[in-house]
């Protein structure tokens, strides 16, 4: 088919999307990858070609990569992130750990919790909506931090809010934990 096509077209596209995913099954995912970003730079507005570079980027342990492509088919169908389980998501946000990379953890995290991507056990979501509380409170957006405390859940992450300082402006004013005497 390809041989046929060898004009760039959004036919042609179709086609490296499936040849990519075919070669992705049998496990040959740098012709697979290869496939795959032909496929996304002749079909720039869909999204299933994001979702599955961003799948091989994960397998290639490149996290920061596969967020890039996850937030992109995201931004064009916020429906595809129901295709990540919870496995996925809490896979993607431990490797961006590992790497350090804060910015783009929050990105995902934002990006589902915004989606309302709903394969994410209750501890999952807590902890990606402590992750956007705590970037949203470091930048000044109290408002934007309060919109993610319904969304907690976990009993660790709520005791944070109620025990450290830099979340007390998230806090009821009717509440009023007792102090330490001074010495």
């Amino acid at each position: 088919l390809l041989v046929g096509l060898p004009e760039p077209s959004p036919l042609r596209g179709l086609v490296q999307f499936f040849r990519g995913t075919a070669l992705a099954g049998a496990e040959r995912i740098p012709e697979a990858r290869a496939a795959i970003l032909e496929s996304i730079r002749l079909l720039p507005d869909y999204s299933t070609p994001l979702f599955v570079a961003a799948e091989l980027y994960v397998f290639s342990n490149e996290p920061g990569v596969a967020v890039d492509y996850l937030l992109r088919a995201s931004r064009i169908d916020p429906q595809i992130a129901e295709q990540l389980d919870d496995y996925e998501a809490n896979s993607l946000l431990r490797r961006l750990g590992e790497a350090n990379d804060k910015r783009r953890a929050i990105l995902l995290s934002e990006r589902l919790l915004k989606t309302g991507w709903s394969k994410g056990r209750p501890e999952t979501i807590s902890t990606m909506a402590v992750k956007v509380l705590e970037a949203r409170v470091d930048e000044g957006d109290v408002a934007g931090a309060a919109e993610m405390v319904p969304r907690i859940v976990s009993p660790r992450d709520f005791a944070r809010l109620l025990t450290e300082k830099k979340f007390a402006a998230l806090r009821p004013t009717s509440i009023r934990l007792p102090t330490a005497p001074r010495m």
